[in-house]
């Protein structure tokens, strides 16, 4: 589950995780042995990373519209090339068709 919360997917162009938390994940690792990325992002006082999580939210919100937009333009590009392989069928009265009786 983690792997795929994480994962970049190409068509929303960013992570489940990062369109829901508005960040990346980090690795548990990282909070031991210290990244600039942990270190920037720990080290903040209270006031300015309230700010920052403020701005982060904000940043959020355009991120998920963004991702709608691109689900939008693949739904769009996916219908067009299965539209274009499908092959139209007329059936007649008296033609022999086989039913599925589910």
């Amino acid at each position: 589950m983690w792997v795929y919360n994480t994962t970049y997917k190409t068509t929303i162009g960013y992570s489940p995780f990062h369109l829901t938390y508005g960040m990346e994940a980090f690795l548990p690792i990282e909070l031991e042995v210290m990244t600039l990325r942990t270190a920037t992002t720990m080290r903040l006082p209270l006031d300015e990373s309230q700010r920052h999580r403020l701005l982060q939210l904000n940043e959020l919100d355009k991120l998920q519209l963004k991702a709608h937009q691109s689900i939008e333009v693949t739904h769009v590009q996916q219908k067009k090339a299965f539209d274009e392989k499908v092959k139209k069928k007329e059936f007649k009265e008296g033609d022999l068709v086989m039913m599925f009786d589910a």
